[in-house]
């Protein structure tokens, strides 16, 4: 992000910049060009040290959440607790990707549970409709060469009988 006007305290360039919410422009002081060594020599115990890099990475992704979802490590935790350990959505027990994904209220932010991710990408694309979600559902029934499950029916129908 180029700062209309900003100069770098380092160099004196006129970016591009890091976001930084700490300064009053949101940018960093430095330029990205300036920026890398400073991250580079602060974070280099941690590139060789895999502890300190797990560590770090691990204590990101709870402050994300916390952050982004207003969750608390505990309170995920004992949410997938809840859940059995596996997806609220399809009930696999694989998250199938880099890890497991916080659903939420997009519009609210509330925290509804722990999805893996092809779960979480599908009510992604699918907008969390519902109306959408059953229109996928009936084409697939219309091409579907093999029966629903009875287990996926009961969902269906329940969803069906919700909506009308």
């Amino acid at each position: 992000m180029t700062g209309l006007g900003k100069r770098c305290s380092k160099c004196g360039g006129d970016g591009p910049f890091f976001k930084n919410s700490a300064f009053s422009d949101g940018l960093d002081h430095y330029c990205k060009t300036c920026r890398k060594p400073v991250n580079d020599a602060k974070y280099a115990h941690m590139l060789a040290d895999p502890v300190a890099k797990a560590e770090h990475r691990d204590y990101q992704r709870w402050s994300h959440i916390k952050r982004n979802y207003g969750v608390t490590k505990e309170q995920w935790l004992s949410k997938f607790d809840e859940q059995g350990h596996r997806c609220a959505a399809c009930g696999s027990t694989e998250y199938n990707g880099k890890n497991w994904h916080t659903d939420h209220v997009h519009e609210t932010g509330e925290f509804r549970g722990i999805l893996c991710h092809p779960c979480n990408v599908t009510l992604g694309n699918a907008g969390d409709s519902l109306i959408r979600l059953r229109d996928i559902v009936q084409y697939l029934e219309k091409w579907s060469k093999s029966e629903i499950p009875a287990s996926v029916q009961e969902v269906v129908d329940v969803s069906v009988e919700r909506a009308a």
